[in-house]
C-alpha cells in the first residue's frame, strides 16, 4: 500500500521537517518516492523510481535547509504491476489557469472505471491508473471552472470524487493541491485511511515520536507561537490526537486550518447562514412555488425541520416565512450524479422570493451546468411550533 503525507502551514517550513518521516517507511514501499512543494506560485517536484532510503537525492532533499513551503505533498510507492519509471512516480504535475496543481493517489482505479474518463485538455503520460484520474479531475475542474476557495465548488468536486469512488472495486485516497489549498479525499469504502492532526507550537513538550526518532525528530518543529499546521497522513506518525477522516469525504486545508467542511453552527443554534442559488427552471415557472425554500437533507437535519415545516428567511431588515421543500435533485441539473442532499448549506429560492428579500446576484458562471446563479447569503431560523 502506498503512503501519503500532506502538510499545510500558515508560514513556510523546511522540507526536511515533513519528508523524513515517510523516508523512514520507504522499505515497505520500495518502488518510488516523491515530494512536491511550492517555493513560490510555481510547484517543484523531486522524485525518483527507487527506494527513498537508497536515494542520494532523497537524502539531499531531507537535509537541505533552503527548501521551504507552506504546502508539502509526499508519496512513497508500492506497485508491482509495472516496471519502475519516472513517468509512473507520484506526485504528478499539471498547470491550469496560472496555477500549478500537484496530485498523489493511493488506491486502484479499475479499467472499467477509467473508461468513463474523457481527456480533453489534460492527458496522461505514464502507465499508472493514478495519472488518468488526475487528468480527469483536472478536466472536471477546468470544464466546471471550479474555484477551490468556493464552498459550493468544493462540494461539486466532493460529489464528483464520490461518484468515481462508487464504481465497483475503485479505491481512492488522494491529495491534490493548487499551491494555496490542500485537498484530501478518503476512500468511501474505507480502504486504507487518512488521519489528520492539528499541530500546536508546544507539541515537543509532550509528543512521543513513533519509529526511528533520529529520522522523525525534526518533524514539524514550530518556533513561534503564531505558527499553525495541519498534517494529513496514511497513518498516525506520533502519539498525538490524530483524527481519522470520514469515508467518502473531502477535507480542504489552507494556511494550517481546515476550511472545508466548514462548521454549520452559528452563535445561535437555531440559525443557519446559507448560500442562495436560483431555483430550477421548472420551480421558477410554477406559481405555487414562491413561498417555499429548497433545502438539502443535511441542512434540514441541522435545523431539526422536515418538509412542510415553516422557517424564517432573513436578509438584513427583510424577512419572509417560507415552507421547507425537499431540494433533492432540484438544486442541481436533473438526473445529475451530484445529489444536492450531499451538500450542507445551499438552498434555492423562487425569483419572487429573491426579489421580495432584495437579494442581489453575486456570481454567474456561464460555463457551469450547476449552480449557475448565486445570490446574497441569508440566515434561516426555525419557527417553533
Amino acid at each position: 500500500m502506498c503512503e501519503l503525507l500532506g502538510v499545510s502551514c500558515n508560514k513556510p517550513i523546511k522540507a526536511n521537517i515533513s519528508f523524513k518521516v515517510l523516508q523512514s517507511r520507504a522499505a515497505e514501499n520500495p518502488d518510488g518516492w516523491g515530494l512536491a512543494f511550492y517555493p513560490d506560485q510555481s510547484a517543484l517536484i523531486f522524485k525518483e523510481p527507487v527506494e527513498a532510503n537508497e536515494s542520494k537525492l532523497a537524502n539531499f532533499v531531507a537535509t537541505y535547509d533552503n527548501i521551504r513551503s507552506r504546502i508539502f505533498l509526499c508519496h512513497i510507492r508500492k506497485w508491482c504491476l509495472k516496471s519502475r519509471a519516472y513517468k509512473n512516480t507520484h506526485p504528478f504535475l499539471r498547470e491550469y489557469n496560472g496555477k500549478a496543481y500537484v496530485f498523489a493517489h493511493n488506491g486502484t482505479i479499475p479499467k472499467e472505471a477509467m473508461k468513463r474518463f474523457h481527456f480533453k485538455r489534460f492527458h496522461p503520460i505514464g502507465d499508472t491508473d493514478s495519472e488518468p484520474l488526475f487528468c480527469h479531475l483536472m478536466d472536471f475542474i477546468a470544464q466546471q471552472m471550479l474555484d477551490l476557495a468556493n464552498e459550493a465548488d468544493l462540494s461539486l468536486l466532493e460529489d464528483h470524487l464520490r461518484d468515481i469512488n462508487r464504481h465497483a472495486n475503485t479505491k481512492l485516497n488522494c491529495l491534490l493541491s493548487d499551491g494555496d489549498h490542500l485537498l484530501c479525499y478518503r476512500d468511501s469504502g474505507a480502504l486504507g485511511s487518512l488521519y489528520l492532526l492539528h499541530r500546536t507550537p508546544d507539541y515537543l513538550e509532550k509528543v512521543k515520536l513513533y519509529g526511528d526518532n533520529e529520522l522523525q525528530f525534526k518533524f514539524m518543529i514550530q518556533k513561534a507561537s503564531d505558527e499553525r499546521a495541519v498534517i494529513v497522513a496514511t497513518g498516525p506518525l506520533t502519539d498525538e490526537s490524530w483524527s481519522i477522516l470520514s469515508p467518502g469525504g473531502l477535507t480542504v486545508l489552507k494556511d494550517g486550518h481546515v476550511i472545508y467542511p466548514e462548521s454549520m453552527e452559528s452563535e445561535e443554534n437555531d440559525v443557519m447562514n446559507t448560500e442562495v442559488y436560483a431555483a430550477p427552471r421548472w420551480a421558477d415557472g410554477v406559481s405555487g412555488f414562491p413561498h417555499v425554500i429548497g433545502m438539502p437533507k443535511s441542512l434540514r437535519q441541522s435545523l431539526a425541520v422536515e418538509t412542510g415545516d415553516k422557517v424564517l428567511v432573513i436578509n438584513g431588515d427583510w424577512s419572509m416565512e417560507l415552507s421547507v421543500w425537499n431540494s433533492a435533485e432540484e438544486l442541481v441539473k436533473k438526473n445529475s450524479s451530484c445529489a444536492a442532499d450531499d451538500r450542507k448549506r445551499h438552498v434555492w429560492l423562487h425569483r419572487t422570493i429573491r426579489n421580495n428579500l432584495y437579494l442581489e446576484e453575486t456570481e454567474f458562471r456561464g460555463g457551469k451546468s450547476r449552480y449557475r446563479k448565486k445570490y446574497t447569503a441569508v440566515d434561516i431560523r426555525k419557527i417553533s411550533n
